[in-house]
């Protein structure tokens, strides 16, 4: 079982990863049973814009802490236009902030050396 701290930089190197290379549906269809606990840790990091866009985009998916996958995406079949539309630019939005103000360098980096008895500082504290 992680600490808190481990558990905060863990989800959200797993939540930038995740985005980066599968947008947010990417996540919900992986992990969005952790999206609630995804936007603690980004809070927790000091990544407020961040959690704020992404909390927004997931309250469009009522279905997220489903532990089925399946479950978690039905929420998209009863989309309005407006909601496809909301989604979209949400996501753009995130993807957006990513390159002007990014999750690792600028907040997941400086929490870990914050943080230097939860974390390895050097390959031999491994």
């Amino acid at each position: 079982m992680l600490a808190d701290v481990e558990r905060a930089a863990v989800l959200s190197w797993v939540l930038d990863g995740l985005i980066r290379g599968d947008g947010i549906q990417g996540w919900i269809e992986s992990l969005g049973q952790r999206s609630d606990d995804a936007v603690a840790a980004l809070r927790t990091l000091g990544a407020q814009a961040h959690a704020a866009l992404l909390a927004r985009a997931f309250a469009l998916f009522p279905t997220r802490a489903s532990s089925d996958a399946e479950t978690r995406l039905s929420s998209m079949g009863s989309w309005t236009t407006e909601d496809v539309d909301d989604w979209r630019e949400l996501e753009e939005q995130y993807l957006d902030l990513i390159k002007d103000d990014d999750l690792i360098d600028n907040y997941l980096r400086p929490f870990i050396l914050a943080h230097p008895d939860a974390f390895p500082q050097t390959v031999e504290e491994l």
